[in-house]
């Protein structure tokens, strides 16, 4: 008899940390959703920008020079400031500020 209770209890153990995540699993979990979440604004503001640059392109009209020329060099300074960004986005994804690994060590 207490080698079957021994055995339920193993098994109910058992089955209680299969179905009950590690704390570092939800922490990395909590970090891929964190990451999808600030990769997904960044593309965003990349897709607003060039939105942006596109409409004055066509406000300029294909023979205004002057105007082409201003849009040129401010799609040259977007284009020269993307690795910058990138290293802010990545700064953003690696400091831990989310809270992630702190509330899973914690049990949150």
């Amino acid at each position: 008899m207490k080698l079957q209770l021994l055995l339920l209890l193993s098994a109910v153990v058992y089955g209680a940390a299969q179905t009950t995540p590690s704390p570092l699993t939800v922490a990395l979990n909590c970090i891929d959703d964190e990451s999808a979440d600030v990769i997904d604004d960044y593309i965003a503001a990349v897709e607003a920008a060039v939105n942006g640059l596109r409409q004055e392109i066509e406000n300029c009209g294909i023979l205004n020079l002057p105007c082409l020329t201003e849009v040129a060099a401010k799609i040259v300074a977007a284009v020269a400031a993307i690795p910058l960004q990138v290293l802010g986005v990545a700064a953003q994804l690696t400091t831990g500020g989310t809270g992630c690994v702190t509330g899973a060590i914690s049990g949150r």
